[in-house]
């Protein structure tokens, strides 16, 4: 299947983020890029470059994001915006099914923006999850 660039682009970002790599991740970013992650009551902080990677770095979740089938992507001039979905897993196993749209704002060739949209008890029920682990882990015995 042959894609624009900006596409290919956004699917280059999936990559990305499905194994953490932020080297390459900066190089179709614009200096001034902004992440947006949505709704707003999961209380997540927009971020700019350096905070984005540093998260990306750090995430231990495997979020096994699927690239979106031909008819769930809408292209503009500059702008793609996809609906898709995950079948990944947490840092101990717990499921990461998501189902997300993601619109990203491109400046030229490098994406400006990136605004998702997640399902939050997803989100929500996972990190709940993780923090039972944490705690429990404090009081074994290495």
């Amino acid at each position: 299947m042959l894609v624009s660039p900006h596409v290919a682009t956004v699917l280059a970002w999936l990559n990305y983020t499905n194994v953490g790599d932020t080297t390459n991740m900066r190089e179709i970013i614009t200096p001034d890029f902004l992440d947006q992650i949505r709704p707003l009551t999961l209380n997540v902080s927009d971020l700019t470059v350096e905070p984005y990677l540093a998260r990306m770095a750090a995430n231990k979740i495997k979020f096994g994001i699927h690239p979106p089938t031909p008819e769930n992507i809408v292209e503009t001039p500059n702008i793609v915006t996809i609906w898709t979905n995950s079948n990944g897993t947490t840092e101990h196993g717990f499921p990461w099914i998501n189902e997300y749209v993601i619109r990203f704002t491109f400046d030229g060739d490098k994406i400006a923006n990136v605004l998702e949209w997640v399902d939050p008890n997803v989100v929500n029920k996972a990190f709940a999850q993780e923090d039972v682990i944490t705690e429990a882990l404090k009081y074994c015995p290495t």
